[in-house]
C-alpha cells in the first residue's frame, strides 16, 4: 500500500545513506486495467498498452472467438460471446497474479427468444473452477490468494442466433467491463521527495518499484488538487532508491476552491464551506442524503483477517432538479483537505460523517458511508478524492471556474448521468462532467433569482403565494437559516402554498424560451387551423412586473392529459418523474393532437404521440416524444424547438436550458372575453371548455331555448357547458373573466338552439349571427350564402335559420326585451343545470311557455 508523510524527510536524511536492501517478491496494489484495451475491434489476441503504473502488460488470449454485431464491435471491450469460447489472462515470466477482480457486463438479447442468461466458469484461489449463472447487467467476481501466472475464463450456454455480414454471430454475450489485478514481482522500496522549485521537500512518498527499470516518477505518488507534477524519471537499482519530483500549483485556481481543513470546521455552526455540485449545462445536482441506505454491519473475517460483510443496503447519489422548493440539506457537499498534500475526502450534509465511496460494483456509483473498519467490499476502491481544473466558462459576464472530481488512483470521474438518475463515474469519456462548486448560500440566491424569472402559473415552478414569501427577501435576510425556513414554510400543504404541478386534463400555454441576445421574440405554441402547428409571437411583452404573462390566444391553449395506457410514474416521486410520465397534448380548439416532433401536422384526436416533459428546473422543460427508459434513450431523443424566427422544428441533440429547446408550461384557468365597444355590449361565444361567469359582475349570458317564427326565446344562464353558444350581455368595451371548469353539466341535447365552432371555418347552412340592425340596433342579421357558404370566426355562436319553427321572412331580429316583441327573456336566476318547471297562471304544469304570464321556478315572467 502507498504511504506518505510529511515528517519522513527529515528521518531520509538522517539515514539514506546507510541502508541497502535486496529485491524482494511483493504484491502490488490493485493495477487497474480497465481503461487499457485495445480499440481496433476485436482481435484473438490482445494485449494491453503499458499501464500508469508498473510496466507489466496483460495479454488475453480467445481460443475461438466470435464475431458481435456491429454495435458490439465499437465496444472497445474483449467479447466472452460464444459457447465454450475460453479467455485466458497471462502476465510475462518473472510476474505472478495475486488476485484478480472482473466485471462482465451481460448485454440483454436483442432478438425475441435468445437466451436470457449466460454462465461463465473462472478459477478461484485453490486452483478449482467455478461456474457463476449471469442473468443481471453486471457481475463482479474477486478472486484472491493466487500465485499463478494466468487463469481463464469459459463461456458456456450462449445460443447462436444467425449470421452478420456473412459471419456465424451471437447477438446476445458478455463482455469484460473491468479487470484488476494484484501482481507479485520483484519490488524494492525507494523514496520520492516532492519539492517544488528553489524550496525545502514538501513530504515525501515511500513506494515500491520494480528493479531494472527507468519509471516516471509522478505515476507512483499521489495526486493531488491543482498540483502538476515534473516529468523526471529514474532507474530503479537493487539497493537505495532515492529520488526528487519538481511540482508547481495552480494557486488562482485553488484559491477559488474553500475547502475546509478539517471535519468540524466544514460542520461548524454557520459554516461558509458547504457546496452544490451544479453540472456545466445548468440542468442537475448531485444530490443524496444516505437517509435509507449505505448501511454496513461486520463481523470478523476468517483468523482475523479483514471483515465480513454481514448485511447491507445501496442508495446511490442521485441527479437531481435543483428547483428552489427542493433544495435541502442533501444538496449539499463538504471537500475536506487538511493540506495542499493530503487527500480531499468528500461528505454531504444530510448524511451526517459518510464519505463518498468509490466502488466498480458493476455500474461505477459511488456511495456514501461510513467506514470504520477498513475495506468494506470487494468492490470497494477510495474514498479519496482528486479535485481537477476543468473547463472555463462565462456566465454573467463572469469566468466561472468548473471542475472534474476523480477518484484518486484512477481514471474515473464523476459524470452526470442524468438519464439513469443517478450519479456514476466514467473512465470512458474525457474526464467526466464538469461541475461547478457554488456556495451554499449563493446556491439559494441563484435559484431564487430563476424561480422568480419564470412566468408566473409555469408548470414546476413557484405558485403565487410562494413567490411573495422569496421576491421581497431583504439583502439582510438572505441567510441560510431564512431560506429553510421559507422552504418548510412553501412546502407545507396547509398554508396553500407550493410548487406548482401538472393538473392532468389541465389546460396550458406553451411558451418557448426566449434567450437573451438582440432577437428576445416570445413565442408560444398555436394552431390556427386545428392542422398545423405554428408559433405566434406575443407582441405585447412577457408580462406585468411579478412576471404575469398579459398574452392571451385562446388558439394557443392546450390540454396536456396523461396517456391512459402509458401511466408511468406517479406525479412527484422518482428522480424528475415528469420525464416518465407519457402524456398527450391536445390543441383544446380542435381537439386534434401533436404528432412527432419533426411533424407539422396536427393529428387525429387519439392518434397524437406521447409526450414527456423534461424538467430543467425554473419551470423550463424539453418537449419529447421519446420515452425515457433509463438507458440513456431520452438523451439522443431531440425536442420540440422553435427558432428565433418563430419556425417551430426539431431541436438539437445536445441541448440545454435556457435555449429555443426549452419551453414553458403556463397554466391556463380562465378565459378573457371583451365585449365589443362599438356593439352595444353583446358579443357570442362558443368554447371548447365548460366555463362559469365572474360573480358581482353585470354580465349575463344567454342561451336560446326556443325560437318560432319572429319570436325568440332568451333564457338566462350563469354557468356554459363546452361547446354550447351563448351571447353575453354586459357594458360595451369591459373585459370579463370566465373560469374554466369542465365539472359544467351538459344541456340535455337540443334544449339551446344556438350552434357555433371552435376554430375558423366555412358554414354552410343558412344562419343568424350577432349583428346591428341599420337602425344601429343590436340583434341577429340573417347572412347572405355566397358560394354556399360563409366563413364564421374562432369560437363564435350563431342562431342556424332551420332551428326556427315556423319562420317569418325576416333578415333582422332585433334584441328588444319588451313583452312579446322580438327576443324576449326568462328572468330565471338558476342554472341551466337544474331542472327548469315552468306552470301556467292556472297552476298547470306545461312542456314549453307560450306567449303569456308564467310561473317558472317559483318566479313570474313574461312570454
Amino acid at each position: 500500500m502507498r504511504k506518505f508523510t510529511l515528517l519522513f524527510y527529515a528521518l531520509l536524511l538522517a539515514t539514506v545513506g546507510a541502508w541497502a536492501q535486496d529485491a524482494t517478491k511483493s504484491t502490488t496494489d490493485w493495477i487497474d486495467y480497465t481503461t487499457l484495451f485495445n480499440s481496433s475491434g476485436w482481435v484473438s489476441t490482445f494485449t494491453s498498452k503499458k499501464p500508469s503504473v508498473y510496466n507489466v502488460p496483460v495479454t488475453i488470449q480467445a481460443t475461438s472467438p466470435k464475431i458481435g454485431t456491429s454495435a458490439q464491435e465499437k465496444v472497445n471491450r474483449p467479447w466472452l460471446v460464444g459457447g465454450g469460447n475460453t479467455f485466458t489472462i497471462s502476465v510475462p515470466e518473472g510476474y505472478k497474479i495475486a488476485a484478480y477482480q472482473i466485471t462482465t457486463k451481460y448485454v440483454f438479447p436483442f432478438v425475441s427468444g435468445e437466451t436470457a442468461a449466460h454462465t461463465f466458469t473462472y478459477m478461484t484461489a485453490d486452483g478449482t473452477e467455478t461456474s457463476k449463472t449471469q442473468s443481471t447487467s453486471y457481475t463482479t467476481t474477486t478472486v484472491e490468494g493466487l500465485d499463478v501466472q494466468s487463469f481463464t475464463l469459459i463461456t458456456d450456454n450462449i445460443t447462436n442466433n444467425g449470421v452478420f455480414n456473412g459471419r456465424t454471430t451471437d447477438l446476445n454475450g458478455i463482455y469484460l467491463y473491468n479487470l484488476r489485478l494484484k501482481l507479485i514481482m520483484d519490488l524494492v522500496d525507494a523514496n520520492i521527495n516532492v519539492k517544488n522549485v528553489n524550496e525545502d521537500v514538501q513530504y515525501t512518498e515511500t513506494v515500491k518499484l520494480p528493479v531494472g527499470e527507468t519509471v516516471t516518477l509522478k505515476d507512483y505518488v499521489s495526486t493531488f488538487s491543482f498540483v502538476t507534477y515534473g516529468d523526471e524519471t529514474g532507474l530503479v537499482v537493487n539497493g537505495p532508491n532515492t529520488f526528487n519530483l519538481s511540482y508547481t500549483v495552480d494557486e488562482a485556481a485553488e484559491s477559488k476552491f474553500p475547502f475546509a481543513a478539517s471535519y468540524e470546521e466544514l460542520t461548524a455552526e454557520n459554516s461558509d464551506k458547504w457546496l452544490s455540485m451544479f453540472t456545466l449545462n445548468g440542468r442537475m445536482h448531485v444530490y443524496d442524503d444516505a437517509s435509507e441506505g449505505n448501511v454496513y454491519e461486520y463481523m470478523e473475517g476468517p483468523d482475523g483477517i479483514g471483515y465480513e460483510i454481514v448485511s447491507s443496503t445501496k442508495k446511490y447519489p442521485t441527479i437531481d432538479k435543483a428547483t428552489f422548493t427542493r433544495l435541502n440539506p442533501g444538496f449539499f457537499w463538504g471537500f475536506v483537505r487538511a493540506n495542499r498534500f493530503s487527500p480531499t475526502y468528500i461528505y454531504n450534509k444530510g448524511a451526517a460523517d459518510k464519505k463518498l465511496y468509490l466502488t466498480l460494483d458493476g455500474e461505477d456509483k459511488p456511495l456514501l458511508f461510513t467506514n470504520e473498519n477498513g475495506q468494506v467490499s470487494d468492490s470497494w476502491v477510495t474514498n479519496e478524492w482528486v479535485i481537477c481544473v476543468g473547463q472555463a466558462s462565462t456566465e454573467n459576464n463572469e469566468e466561472i471556474q468548473y471542475y472534474g472530481i476523480k477518484a484518486s488512483g484512477t481514471e474515473w470521474y464523476i459524470s452526470n448521468n442524468g438519464n439513469k438518475g443517478y450519479m456514476t463515474t466514467d473512465a470512458e469519456f474525457g474526464n467526466g462532467s464538469n461541475i461547478k462548486l457554488t456556495p451554499e448560500l449563493k446556491t439559494y440566491n441563484i435559484l431564487k433569482e430563476r424561480a422568480l424569472a419564470a412566468p408566473c402559473n409555469a408548470v414546476h415552478s413557484l405558485d403565487a403565494a410562494s413567490r411573495e414569501l422569496i421576491k421581497g427577501l431583504a439583502e439582510s435576510e438572505q441567510t441560510v437559516g431564512k431560506y429553510d425556513e421559507i422552504i418548510n414554510t412553501i412546502n407545507t400543504k396547509d398554508n396553500g402554498t407550493g410548487f406548482i404541478e401538472f393538473v392532468d386534463g389541465g389546460y396550458y400555454f406553451l411558451r418557448n424560451y426566449t434567450p437573451a441576445g438582440e432577437n428576445q421574440k416570445i413565442f408560444v405554441l398555436t394552431s390556427e387551423d386545428g392542422s398545423i402547428r405554428t408559433a405566434k409571437e406575443v407582441t405585447e411583452g412577457e408580462g406585468d412586473a411579478d412576471n404575469v404573462m398579459t398574452f392571451f390566444d385562446i388558439n394557443a391553449i392546450w390540454q396536456i392529459a396523461t396517456d391512459a395506457s402509458k401511466p408511468g410514474e406517479a406525479p412527484g416521486t422518482g428522480i424528475g418523474a415528469s420525464r416518465t410520465i407519457a402524456r398527450k397534448v391536445t390543441h383544446a380548439n380542435s381537439s386534434m393532437q401533436l404528432g412527432d416532433v419533426n411533424n407539422e401536422s396536427l393529428v387525429a384526436n387519439g392518434s397524437g404521440s406521447d409526450f414527456y416533459f423534461i424538467e430543467l428546473g425554473a419551470g423550463q422543460h424539453f418537449m419529447k416524444n421519446v420515452q425515457y427508459n433509463g438507458s440513456g434513450q431520452q438523451a439522443t431523443a431531440k425536442p420540440l424547438s422553435c427558432t428565433d424566427e418563430g419556425i417551430v422544428q426539431e431541436g438539437a441533440v445536445i441541448h440545454k436550458k435556457n435555449t429555443r429547446d426549452a419551453w414553458y408550461g403556463i397554466q391556463v384557468t380562465e378565459i378573457p372575453v371583451t365585449l365589443d365597444a362599438n356593439g352595444g355590449g353583446y358579443a357570442t361565444i362558443h368554447l371548447p371548455f365548460g366555463v362559469t361567469l365572474p360573480e358581482e359582475s353585470d354580465l349575463i349570458v344567454y342561451a336560446v331555448t326556443d325560437a318560432d317564427g319572429s319570436d325568440v326565446t332568451m333564457t338566462k344562464v350563469n354557468s356554459i357547458p363546452a361547446n354550447e353558444g351563448v351571447i353575453l350581455k354586459g357594458t360595451a368595451g369591459q373585459t370579463y373573466t370566465l373560469t374554466i371548469n369542465d365539472n359544467v353539466k351538459a344541456w340535455e341535447k337540443g334544449y339551446n338552439k344556438l350552434e357555433g365552432s371552435n376554430i375558423r371555418e366555412n358554414v354552410s347552412v343558412e344562419a343568424y349571427i350577432l349583428s346591428k340592425s341599420d337602425d344601429n340596433e343590436v340583434g341577429l342579421r340573417k347572412l347572405v350564402m355566397t358560394e354556399g357558404s360563409w366563413l364564421n370566426n374562432d369560437n363564435q355562436a350563431y342562431l342556424p335559420a332551420d332551428a326556427i319553427l315556423n319562420p317569418e321572412d325576416v333578415d333582422f331580429l332585433s334584441f328588444d326585451f319588451g313583452i312579446g316583441v322580438g327576443l324576449d327573456i326568462i328572468n330565471s336566476a338558476e342554472p341551466l343545470s337544474d331542472e327548469i318547471v315552468v306552470y301556467d297562471l292556472s297552476g298547470r304544469r306545461v312542456s314549453s311557455a307560450q306567449k303569456g304570464m308564467y310561473i317558472v321556478n317559483g318566479k313570474k315572467v313574461v312570454r
